[in-house]
């Protein structure tokens, strides 16, 4: 699997992230560097490929005309925030070779999450995104950094019977890591 970050541009501002809220677009790297990087990744046998940010959605037709430039033969998924993704961008997203897609959701209180990616909207983006993506066919998952309170068993269980009820395919847990303004935790 091969990661690319296709925009450091994001409306959110999570601690951990080193994107950090970013909306100047002249931080990303060239659109046809990506595509021959990409192009490059094909060509050595790596059957998937995952585009993220940033937050992918916030430049959505740059995104897009990423996700066309991936071959077909390319299990292709996508890492979001849920930012921005309607019913008409996920079923666009599925036509144009997405497989799947992880939506970033780190706890199972709306407030709480909305407080840990630092914009009030995040939940119910999360939500909105993920039943977006389930009916364009989108294979939809929920990625986590969690906080402290998840490493509980019975809050983790509360957690998965939120990720079960919205109708995920699988939860992945991301160890927190030293990066953006948690760098300093060592």
């Amino acid at each position: 699997i091969v990661s690319i970050s296709t925009t450091n541009c994001c409306p959110y501002a999570c601690a951990f992230c080193s994107t950090n809220a970013r909306h100047n677009t002249e931080t990303d790297l060239d659109e046809e560097l990506l595509k021959k990087t990409i192009r490059q990744v094909e060509n050595l046998g790596v059957p998937s490929i995952i585009l993220h940010g940033g937050e992918p959605m916030y430049r959505y037709d740059r995104f897009l005309r990423l996700v066309k430039s991936v071959s077909d033969d390319i299990c292709l998924w996508m890492f979001t925030t849920g930012y921005g993704v309607t019913p008409e961008k996920a079923a666009e997203l599925k036509a144009n070779g997405l497989f799947g897609a992880w939506v970033s959701l780190d706890h199972y209180k709306p407030e709480v999450h909305n407080r840990l990616r630092g914009h009030p909207e995040a939940f119910d983006n999360v939500c909105r995104a993920v039943e977006n993506f389930k009916k364009a066919g989108v294979y939809t998952c929920l990625s986590l950094v969690p906080p402290e309170d998840l490493q509980d068993p019975q809050n983790f269980k509360e957690y998965y019977n939120f990720a079960r009820d919205l109708g995920v395919a699988e939860i992945r847990v991301m160890e927190v890591k030293p990066s953006g303004r948690e760098a300093c935790r060592g």
